[in-house]
């Protein structure tokens, strides 16, 4: 009866809670229902007038067939975080002795063949571990770095909205109607030309143009990560260190670029690494890949191998 009481008390619950229900819904099938006016107005709108000679609407084909706007060079956002030696906390030391112990324990009980080698690869793994988990430097989280950190947020911004007032700028047209498309004015407008087959319609100029957008807007992402991971220095150590685009260019893989816009993210190099290998397997056979996990198989390197494969047959 123990056992079988907590399963039928629930039973005998539900079955209340749905007599309930299908009283209250007959019940309410007996109301009377009342109608209610909606009241409706007008609204007068004036008509809209056009410049002599104006049009109303710009084709994809026209803003691209515009000069590209001048950008000048890359603005030189640098970031410099000072950094400071990580020191073991107790927990971690703990930690470090108990997995020593367990090593030599097994060992010590090994006899077959099979355990001596289950050891061996313990001691592997458990060593990889401590090479992945012993960065001796960590951020030092000080009002200084918070004031730095806030003042390159608002850099990133700004670069952000001036590469955008220039963009809005050349979908103007030649004779600078008031009129211009509004999806010139949005980010999805420029970004959806990084998909492969609208890159290759574009001019080089437009493809500089649209690129050095896209990083923009990265390094933006980026600077609002590293703002809300003040409170936690491993983690904003990490994301300081991933400064992006380091062994790859976007120019050559616009489709990873809309990737990170998209997901908000920067590609690792560890990540690019085993995606250049996927895109050229050795010999160009198949191959096989073991890959971590948390390395970003699922959410970054399988979707920007897909962006890049993909030539929609």
């Amino acid at each position: 009866m123990a056992q079988v009481s907590g399963p039928f008390k629930s039973w005998y619950d539900n079955r209340s809670f749905y007599q309930y229900l299908k009283d209250l819904s007959a019940k309410l099938a007996q109301q009377r229902v009342m109608s209610v006016l909606v009241p409706r107005f007008k609204f007068a709108s004036s008509a809209r007038q056009l410049p002599a000679g104006g049009v109303n609407f710009f084709s994809t084909k026209e803003i691209f067939d515009s000069p590209a706007p001048c950008m000048g060079s890359e603005p030189s956002l640098s970031l410099n975080l000072p950094l400071e030696e990580l020191t073991k906390t107790s927990e971690d030391m703990e930690i470090g002795a108990r997995l020593i112990n367990l090593r030599q324990d097994l060992g010590a009980q090994a006899k077959s063949k099979c355990e001596r080698e289950y050891v061996k690869q313990l001691e592997n793994s458990f060593s990889a571990f401590q090479a992945c988990h012993s960065s001796p430097w960590t951020a030092s989280v000080s009002s200084h770095v918070k004031a730095l950190l806030h003042s390159y947020l608002k850099s990133c911004h700004e670069n952000v909205l001036y590469l955008r007032e220039m963009l809005k700028s050349s979908a103007q047209g030649e004779s600078k109607q008031s009129h211009q498309s509004f999806a010139a004015y949005v980010s999805t407008f420029w970004l959806r030309h990084l998909n492969r087959e609208s890159w290759d319609c574009l001019t080089e100029e437009w493809k500089r143009v649209i690129i050095m957008y896209g990083l923009a807007i990265t390094e933006l992402q980026r600077a609002q990560r590293l703002v809300s991971l003040l409170e936690s220095p491993l983690e904003l150590t990490s994301e300081f260190y991933n400064r992006g685009h380091q062994n790859w260019k976007a120019a050559d893989f616009p489709e990873s670029l809309l990737v990170e816009v998209e997901s908000g993210i920067m590609i690792c190099e560890v990540q690019e690494e085993i995606a250049s290998q996927i895109r050229s397997p050795p010999s160009n056979q198949n191959a096989v890949m073991q890959l971590n996990m948390g390395e970003g198989k699922s959410t970054v390197i399988v979707p920007i191998i897909a962006a890049y494969l993909a030539d929609g047959s």
